[in-house]
């Protein structure tokens, strides 16, 4: 398709080809290239919460938005296959986090450390990985080109490893860039010392659960472009 090829387009450009006149469904030129060009701009927001032994995905959230960091959709799912006995023998993070909130379930939280109900939600689910995988696919290829959305994280490197093994075909779609909040504070931590100081560190707000961990990594993205990349405004 002509306005999906920017060669093509610089070309009719070129030749003095107006691109403002409307088709018979009342569309431009101009409004179709930039709405293909807006495609590729878009950011996936991953979060990934998985066991240790065996090491698989439990939880996926993923959301999708636009350059400017405006949700236009989301998607999370809880996969099942774990056994109690399994997410029992998991290591000491995962209990803290993953038990129940509240004592009387299947697995009551550790004294003083209420849980985040992962391992029950778990242990609830019929939802195989797969079925994971083909809605996770179909919601990325709904909104961005093919191998051209990079995923958006902090370590995001670790959940794409894991989907690189896990979740090939999902990995097989997206970009081979990423963009890793981690090392950008760290940048900026190097370079620009003054401007990370308006960042407040306080206790993490990370929960543990994916679909508030991806809100809270948009949050800080948004801190990001406002302080680290974005000119100082002079005040009056």
């Amino acid at each position: 398709i002509w306005f999906k090829k920017d060669d093509m387009v610089q070309k009719l450009w070129d030749l003095g080809a107006r691109a403002d006149i409307p088709n018979k469904y009342g569309e431009t030129a101009d409004e179709k290239w930039q709405a293909e060009r807006e495609r590729y701009e878009r950011m996936v927001f991953l979060d990934l919460e998985w066991s240790r032994e065996p090491k698989k995905i439990m939880e996926v959230a993923m959301l999708i938005t636009a350059k400017n960091m405006t949700e236009i959709e989301r998607g999370r799912w809880v996969i099942g296959g774990l056994s109690k006995a399994v997410l029992e023998a998991q290591p000491e993070f995962h209990q803290e986090h993953y038990r129940d909130a509240e004592p009387g379930g299947e697995f009551p939280p550790l004294p003083g450390k209420p849980g985040n109900g992962l391992f029950s939600d778990v242990l609830k689910s019929w939802v195989t990985k797969t079925e994971v995988e083909r809605a996770m696919v179909k919601l990325l290829l709904n909104h961005c080109p093919e191998k051209a959305c990079p995923l958006v994280g902090y370590s995001i490197q670790n959940d794409k490893e894991l989907l690189m093994t896990e979740m090939h075909v999902f990995y097989s779609h997206v970009s081979h860039q990423i963009v890793d909040l981690s090392t950008v504070l760290r940048l900026g931590a190097n370079f620009v010392p003054n401007k990370m100081k308006k960042r407040e560190i306080g206790p993490s707000k990370y929960n543990h659960r994916a679909m508030h961990d991806v809100e809270e990594t948009i949050e800080g993205l948004v801190w990001i472009r406002d302080n680290l990349f974005l000119p100082d405004i002079p005040s009056a």
